[in-house]
């Protein structure tokens, strides 16, 4: 940039982020308030937000960079403060073209991500040290008897950063809590897991710019609707979090380091030396707490870390009148102990025998009333309780399970998993639930569901394990059942469309075989001649070749949709899947005058799927969609089949110019037996359906507005073949 004749220096400050930002906001405050105190030679502060957030790619960098270059041309800028790691590169990569003799200072960068970069001469920041180790051991502190950990993040840049980060610096605690980490998932999702979490376990919020669906979010207020829905307490490393239900955390204020970075701008300005190292901390870290969501949660805040902050709390009547409370409270105190202590010594012994009298009465009666199956067992199997359920299941007497090992109750293939389950219950003691085979009393293999939880001592150690068990076989047997009739109806329904296109393929057959009968005879015609034409006959045997092709591949994809196999699933192609469908029903679509236009999209990924299906869904989406034209004239006749991807999804749509279908069958149209033709049994979009579910897709249908009906079906794409967006900065708030 050319230089300025003028005196003031120029300050430029550029944040990663938009100005909606808490935390950009917060830092704003910080460095404003320092330079306000530069009374002689006070700067010119110019301000501009590369919005990462928002705008990602290098594209948008570089754009940024070019409208910086012409806006400040003639200006000699004196100090770039670069506020987030992204801002951080744009300034040191671009310094030599937009700001060369500039001091570049920074703030609001992790600390990791200065360890993992090289810092150039004239550079000098403030590093933040937001420590989620810390911020779980407070949790800790407050929630001793929590078992389960929830981390939630997103899957931009940032959030993939803190799951790598969490996963490996919470591996020492993975002895004492379940680690559940949800990333990337839609905001929905993640309100759905929270509300049904146990309240003994700890959550940890840390980055939700964009939530899995694509939406955009400030995240404090996505901090706001978690810990609301939520069902334990939620924490966190940002300040800005706190004041929107967060509990606390191990945190520097945005403020703070704002002000940090504003002192170091100063000196630059004031042409004293930097000393010291090029990296500081703002050295404001420390436990801060909310302590109206200390009440909610009923933490305790003698728990707390020496010299945690608590903000938000009343000064109770407590803190007000400490002394006068105490006098009070001691004398009272004083005089009820020294009545109450004779009762109570007398009565203690009493007391606890007959609870424990009563307790386990309690305990007895509940256990032998259930249906369920109730044991407890040691750590090698051996049951030491069972109740009346039990007994009656296994058809044998208390005396003769209890010191047995239940693991000889199951069958010998099925054991080696459920002594792992038991094993992986000892090492870190939790509930879990599982499923295995049974063998019954009547010598029948069977199932069972059973929850087990780990019974600890005083000291930690395990005691034994108590489940609660359901008999799942009859609902195995209807579920594989269930399952055989929907595979068998799915077998009927793709035949009954190979016998709707009999006609259309016995045409397409005869095609290939009249032209092999005509070259044949011609062969023969030209073999009879004197001299034999062998480059015509050479001619003639490609065509019969390439006939005989053509005529084995209508029979080859005929057999794979007349074939009762087992589904197998492979990684097809959807634009081959429609050219083969398409491939198929050719002379049927000649014959019904339907003229086809396709609009396939280039370079769609990969599925997995069963190609026998789907060429079975798109069969009978194309076959109703030329039943549904015609009553119309041939020359408003046209079918659209396109693909295109959605999301993490691939979308393949059938595109008719008929009539559509009624709106108040919307809601039918998937429904076994419901039809809108006069000869239809009603199955076919019910199967459809199904087979698109069982893919873990999904089927919509819609009226077009200028007629006709639309039906698409979507397949989910393969996870190493979806591209990951990232939203690039190191600071949320």
């Amino acid at each position: 940039m050319a230089s300025s004749t003028a005196s003031k220096p120029n300050i430029l400050i550029i944040y990663a982020s938009d100005t909606a930002l808490p935390a950009t906001d917060e830092v704003r405050r910080g460095i404003r308030s320092v330079l306000r105190t530069i009374e002689s030679g006070a700067p010119e502060v110019y301000e501009e937000y590369l919005d990462v957030t928002r705008f990602t790619g290098p594209d948008h960098l570089e754009n940024m960079a070019s409208f910086v270059e012409a806006k400040y041309s003639g200006r000699t800028v004196d100090v770039v403060v670069a506020v987030g790691h992204t801002a951080l590169d744009f300034a040191v990569q671009r310094r030599a073209k937009l700001f060369p003799t500039a001091t570049v200072v920074f703030s609001v960068v992790r600390a990791e991500r200065i360890r993992e970069a090289s810092i150039p001469p004239h550079t000098f920041g403030i590093v933040s040290e937001l420590d989620p180790v810390k911020t779980l051991e407070l949790a800790l502190r407050l929630q001793p008897e929590a078992r389960n950990l929830v981390v939630i993040t997103d899957a931009s840049t940032l959030g993939k950063s803190w799951e790598a980060i969490t996963r490996r610096k919470f591996a020492p605690f993975e002895s004492r809590l379940e680690l559940t980490f949800l990333a990337g998932l839609p905001l929905e999702t993640v309100l759905e897991r929270v509300s049904r979490i146990p309240r003994n376990s700890i959550i940890l919020f840390l980055s939700m710019f964009e939530d899995g669906t694509g939406r955009k979010f400030v995240p404090r207020d996505v901090a706001g609707q978690i810990a609301s829905a939520a069902n334990a307490p939620t924490y966190s490393v940002y300040d800005t979090f706190l004041g929107q239900g967060v509990v606390g955390g191990y945190m520097d204020t945005f403020e703070a380091v704002g002000r940090a970075s504003g002192t170091l701008v100063r000196q630059a300005l004031s042409g004293e030396p930097l000393e010291g190292p090029l990296v500081r901390e703002a050295e404001t870290h420390k436990y801060i707490v909310d302590g109206r969501q200390m009440e909610r949660w009923e933490l305790d805040a003698a728990d707390l870390p020496p010299g945690a902050e608590v903000r938000f709390r009343e000064p109770s009547v407590w803190d007000q009148h400490r002394g006068q409370v105490l006098t009070g409270l001691a004398v009272v105190a004083f005089q009820f102990i020294f009545i109450t202590a004779l009762l109570i010594e007398r009565r203690h012994r009493h007391s606890i025998e007959r609870r424990l009298r009563e307790s386990e009465e309690q305990y007895r009666n509940v256990v032998e009333t259930q249906s369920e199956l109730i044991c407890r067992y040691l750590p090698d199997t051996t049951l030491t309780f069972v109740n009346d359920a039990y007994c009656r299941y296994f058809n044998r007497s208390r005396t003769e399970l209890v010191g047995a090992k239940w693991l000889n109750l199951i069958p010998e293939a099925a054991r080696a998993a459920a002594l792992h389950q038991v094993k992986s219950l000892i090492v870190r003691p939790r509930a879990e639930s599982y499923e295995h085979e049974v063998l019954r009393a009547d010598g029948t293999v069977g199932w069972q569901h059973w929850t087990d939880r780990v019974i600890l001592d005083a000291n930690g150690g395990i005691v034994e394990i108590q489940a609660v068990g359901r008999d799942l076989t009859d609902l195995k047997h209807a579920e594989a059942e269930a399952l055989r009739h929907r595979q068998e109806l799915a077998h009927l329904t793709r035949v009954s469309v190979v016998g709707a296109l009999s006609g259309a393929l016995a045409h397409e057959l005869n095609q290939p075989l009249t032209a092999i009968l005509s070259n044949a005879q011609a062969a023969g015609r030209l073999i009879s001649r004197v001299p034999v034409d062998v480059a015509e006959i050479e001619l003639i045997l490609k065509d019969i070749v390439e006939d005989d092709k053509r005529a084995g591949r209508v029979i080859q994809h005929l057999r794979s949709l007349l074939k009762k196999d087992t589904p197998d699933r492979s990684t097809v192609q959807v634009d081959d899947l429609i050219d083969v469908a398409l491939g198929i029903c050719r002379s049927d679509l000649i014959l019904r005058s339907v003229p086809v236009s396709k609009r396939l999209a280039a370079d769609l990924p990969e599925i997995e799927a069963d190609p026998v299906q789907l060429q079975q869904v798109l069969l009978n989406l194309i076959k109703n969609a030329c039943e549904a034209m015609n009553g119309k004239p041939a020359k408003d006749r046209l079918l659209l089949v396109q693909s295109e991807r959605t999301g993490g999804f691939v979308r393949i749509s059938v595109i008719d110019s008929g009539e559509g279908f009624p709106v108040d069958a919307m809601n039918e149209l998937y429904k076994p037996f419901f039809t809108t033709k006069s000869l239809g049994l009603g199955f076919g979009l019910a199967i459809c359906k199904w087979i698109m579910e069982a893919h873990g897709g999904r089927m919509a249908a819609s009226n077009n507005p200028g007629g006709g009906a639309t039906f698409s079906i979507e397949l989910p794409i393969r996870e190493e073949a979806r591209h990951e967006r990232s939203v690039a900065d190191s600071v949320s708030g």
